[in-house]
C-alpha cells in the first residue's frame, strides 16, 4: 500500500532525541500495533480515500493500455477503427514511450471493460466503435 508522506522537515523541526523518546513509549506503541492488528483481522483493511486515490493513480500510470486510451485516443460515437490497426497503434506507442506492450488479448479485455466503446464485426474484419487514436483524421 502506498502511503503519501508529503511533509519535509527543516533541520530546526527535526527532533534529534526522537529515537530515545520512542524507546520510552515502546510498550504503548506495541499495544497500539497489536490493537490495530486485531481490528484489521476482524474488520479488514479500510484505507482512507486519499490512499485509494493514490493507489488507483499509480496503477493507472503503470497500466500502459489505460495510459494509451487516456492520452492518445478520443471517444467519438460516430467513428470506428480497425481492431488490428488499433492494437498496432497501441503497440507502436508503447514501444515509442519505452513501455512493454501488453498482449492483444489483454488489450481487447481492457477495451471491453470500457463501457463507452464496443467491438463489431464488419466485412473487412473486427473494428472498435466509438473510439479511435487521436492521430487519425476523420
Amino acid at each position: 500500500m502506498a502511503i503519501p508522506f508529503n511533509r519535509n522537515f527543516t533541520a530546526q523541526e527535526q527532533d534529534k532525541a526522537l529515537q530515545s523518546k520512542l524507546m520510552v513509549e515502546l510498550p504503548g506503541i506495541l499495544n497500539w500495533a497489536l490493537k490495530g492488528c486485531l481490528e484489521w483481522q476482524q474488520e479488514g483493511l479500510n484505507p482512507p480515500s486519499v490512499i485509494e486515490e493514490q493507489v488507483a493513480e499509480y496503477k493507472s500510470s503503470m497500466d500502459s493500455i489505460s495510459q494509451f486510451l487516456r492520452d492518445e485516443c478520443e471517444v467519438q460515437p460516430d467513428c470506428s477503427y480497425s481492431a488490428s490497426q488499433f492494437y498496432s497503434a497501441y503497440r507502436n506507442w508503447s514501444l515509442t514511450v519505452g513501455k512493454n506492450p501488453k498482449t492483444s488479448a489483454a488489450f481487447k479485455r481492457a477495451m471491453e471493460s470500457n463501457l463507452s466503446v464496443y467491438q463489431k464485426r464488419t466485412s473487412s474484419g473486427n473494428c472498435w466503435v466509438a473510439i479511435q487514436p487521436c492521430f487519425i483524421n476523420v
